[in-house]
């Protein structure tokens, strides 16, 4: 991937955001006209905010877009009466305000902005808030607590919601991400400016039988699960990962124009394996995160960012995702597959793989993955490749 990769799909990812933000204007406009005109004059984007897609996607817009616009509409400066719900323990979050803690359970209350005053039945409501945090001096903003709305997120193989736990994972792991975002920052400033451009909400959240993921459901966010993973090491490797998926959503906003067959088509059609169900779009989407994997980690290695252990990682995870990354390009690249505009927006991902396995085929070939599944698991691999093994290349 050349360095002005990213800037040079930039034009792309800013088309699909102004179509992800027309969508949601449209869609405001039906259900709120009255909410619509207000927000217009809203500063930071409120139409690309992850948990308006969220309310739209799981069928709650008229009851949620007060609540989920209030914080927008709190610094228009217009004096506004709005509707918001707590939870069962009397909480209730406000996006770009904050998180409110209140007596009043399970309750419907009145906020009223810009002045945050609450209120149930026209009497006040006592309220702590916590205010949001945001990384410096981006729109990206760190998920603390679980939320009632993003719980229809989290679902399993199998189609169940899965209970999962934000609030330790942030406590824990917090200086980890900050770390992380710094060295992204530093080894490919472009990803950087593509992730904060695009990217709302990071979730960090602790389950079991369910991957970090992205969705189009939320737009904007990332959801990324520390029991895959404990460190910075990780964490370089999964926002790469995860924040790509939704800079290809924004880039690949018109999937049907990257392909000549239905962007649905199993994979399983072309590659002669029947059983692989991943529709020929998921695999795109793969191989373009997987190239942002790569070259973060690759950049790691070179900068000798890690040392020791985490460097040790940082080997294993790249030799992980540098055969994935080979498949997975084998099988996009097969014939009757991708359209003259799909092949121009493979191509810089094949330039990727070709000038990382020209230094990095050592790495890629070099250690024992047989134990792994589908997520790397470091404790495994350093069973199997003790960690005074020298194999990689710099």
């Amino acid at each position: 991937m050349r360095d002005d990769f990213l800037s040079e799909l930039q034009p792309r990812i800013e088309q699909g955001q102004q179509r992800f933000k027309m969508t949601m204007q449209k869609l405001v406009e039906i259900s709120r006209p009255d909410l619509f005109e207000l927000l217009t004059a809203c500063d930071n984007e409120p139409f690309l905010e992850p948990f308006a897609f969220l309310s739209f996607s799981v069928g709650q817009p008229t009851a949620n877009l007060d609540q989920v616009f209030a914080g927008y509409l709190a610094s228009s400066g217009s004096p506004l009466r709005l509707t918001v719900s707590t939870e069962r323990d009397g909480s209730f979050y406000v996006p770009n305000l904050g998180y409110f803690n209140t007596d009043q359970t399970d309750s419907h209350l009145e906020l009223l902005v810009p002045s945050i005053f609450l209120a149930s039945d026209g009497n006040p409501v006592q309220y702590r808030l916590e205010p949001i945090v945001k990384w410096s001096d981006t729109s990206m903003e760190l998920v603390q607590h679980s939320i009632a709305l993003l719980s229809h997120c989290f679902v399993g193989l199998e189609g169940h919601r899965v209970s999962v736990d934000i609030d330790e994972a942030v406590a824990d792991h917090s200086p980890h991400l900050a770390k992380a975002l710094t060295v992204i920052s530093e080894i490919w400033p472009s990803l950087y400016q593509a992730m904060t451009g695009v990217v709302r909400k990071l979730v960090l959240f602790r389950a079991e039988g369910i991957n970090s993921f992205a969705t189009t459901a939320a737009h904007g966010a990332a959801f990324i699960n520390m029991a895959l993973g404990d460190n910075e090491v990780f964490l370089v490797e999964d926002l790469a990962h995860q924040c790509g998926h939704v800079i290809f959503s924004a880039a690949s906003s018109e999937a049907a124009e990257s392909f000549v067959v239905a962007p649905s088509t199993p994979i399983g059609e072309f590659n002669g394996q029947p059983n692989d169900a991943r529709s020929v779009y998921v695999v795109l989407h793969g191989v373009f995160t997987e190239a942002l994997m790569a070259k973060c980690l690759d950049a790691c290695l070179t900068e000798t960012v890690f040392d020791d252990d985490r460097e040790h990682e940082l080997q294993g995870r790249l030799a992980f995702i540098l055969r994935r990354f080979t498949a997975d390009l084998r099988n996009i690249s097969r014939s009757g597959i991708l359209s003259s505009q799909g092949e121009e927006l493979l191509y810089p991902v094949y330039q990727v793989w070709k000038e990382i396995m020209s230094r990095r085929q050592a790495t890629a070939d070099a250690f024992n993955l047989s134990s792994q599944g589908y997520n790397f698991c470091y404790q495994s691999f350093a069973q199997h490749n003790p960690i005074t093994q020298k194999t990689y290349a710099s």
